[in-house]
């Protein structure tokens, strides 16, 4: 088993991070591992982001805030199962990570801005992190644990966001094709990554949604249940990852 915290970093993906998991092959041999999708000490999934502070100019200054997620926001309420992201910058060195599920009727609270994250549905007030200030909501917004490491980078954990991806080698007349099954989320874009080794980058490769389809899909919609899609072999040995992409929402 292998945990790999790589950052994709493809020009593509500037203002989005992404969470995956992983299948490795060697010859006809599948093994899995988690990337930024592993299981918390709970025993919930969670989802491992990596963020770079770069990709993001509202971060770059303090009391910077953004909002991010894998589903859009209609009526104040997201359109999937899984709230947002608040990621607020105090100071140099201080970052939060809120839910911004309101903990008065569960609307979708806004990013900080000019003093306060606020409610769109009934005006309650959360300070930078994520302390009640005003408003008829009782408790303050569920913080995340969030680490900076000095330079760029800030992880974070999502409760109920890991996932596995399980795979194995299919034949298609002539082809050899790699068959990937994994939970999709309602709302996400998936995407098929690939690098042949360790010491290559990430790249996005596209596939077919079907066995004896043509792979010219470079990403599929999730919608809550378990997705199959299906990847040309073009290398004897490799690493496979579906992402998920989470973008300012």
């Amino acid at each position: 088993m292998m945990n790999d915290t790589s950052v994709v970093t493809r020009r593509e993906f500037v203002r989005l991070f992404t969470v995956a998991a992983t299948a490795s092959m060697v010859g006809s041999r599948m093994s899995y591992s988690t990337m930024l999708a592993q299981i918390s000490n709970s025993g919930l999934p969670s989802g491992f982001f990596h963020i770079r502070i770069s990709d993001f100019p509202a971060l770059q200054k303090n009391s910077g805030s953004v909002r991010l997620g894998i589903n859009r926001v209609a009526s104040n309420q997201p359109t999937g199962g899984n709230y947002p992201i608040i990621i607020n910058r105090e100071s140099a060195m201080v970052f939060h990570a809120l839910d911004s599920e309101c903990t008065h009727a569960s609307c979708v609270v806004g990013a900080f801005v000019a003093g306060a994250s606020v409610c769109p549905c009934h005006a309650s007030r959360f300070g930078i992190d994520g302390r009640r200030l005003a408003g008829p909501a009782a408790l303050p917004l569920k913080k995340l644990p969030i680490t900076f490491d000095g330079a760029d980078l800030l992880s974070l954990e999502i409760p109920n966001l890991g996932f596995t991806v399980t795979g194995s080698p299919v034949v298609s007349g002539a082809k050899s094709r790699l068959m990937l099954s994994f939970p999709s989320t309602l709302g996400a874009e998936h995407e098929l990554m690939f690098r042949e080794n360790l010491n290559l980058p990430w790249g996005s490769i596209r596939f077919a949604t079907t066995l004896e389809g043509t792979a010219d899909k470079t990403f599929i919609a999730g919608n809550d249940r378990v997705l199959k899609i299906y990847a040309d072999r073009s290398a004897e040995s490799g690493f496979y990852a579906v992402t998920v992409k989470v973008k300012p929402v």
